[in-house]
């Protein structure tokens, strides 16, 4: 997929995301060589952040665009006897 589709994408996913009740609370290049784009938004309501990067230019210097989505959940605990299978 060219680099400008993933921009686009990035860039809907940046203005979507709080119309959706997700806060942004890091936005910007990340530390690495490529200073590739980074995002991260928290739910104001439940236990999860999203997570994601846009590389376009690889550690070789050429172009190897991508874009990186990460679901962080919090930690939860079932109740003694509960089912996980979601079976009743």
């Amino acid at each position: 997929m060219p680099a400008e589709d993933l921009e686009t994408g990035f860039q809907r996913l940046e203005d979507g995301l709080p119309e959706r009740g997700r806060k942004v609370t890091d936005h910007g290049e990340d530390s690495s060589a490529d200073e590739n784009l980074e995002l991260t938004a928290d739910s104001e309501k439940d236990r999860f952040s999203v997570d994601a990067f846009l590389h376009v230019t690889g550690a070789s210097g050429e172009e190897n665009p991508a874009l990186q989505v990460t679901v962080v959940s919090g930690c939860f605990r079932a109740s003694d006897g509960a089912n996980l299978d979601g079976e009743s």
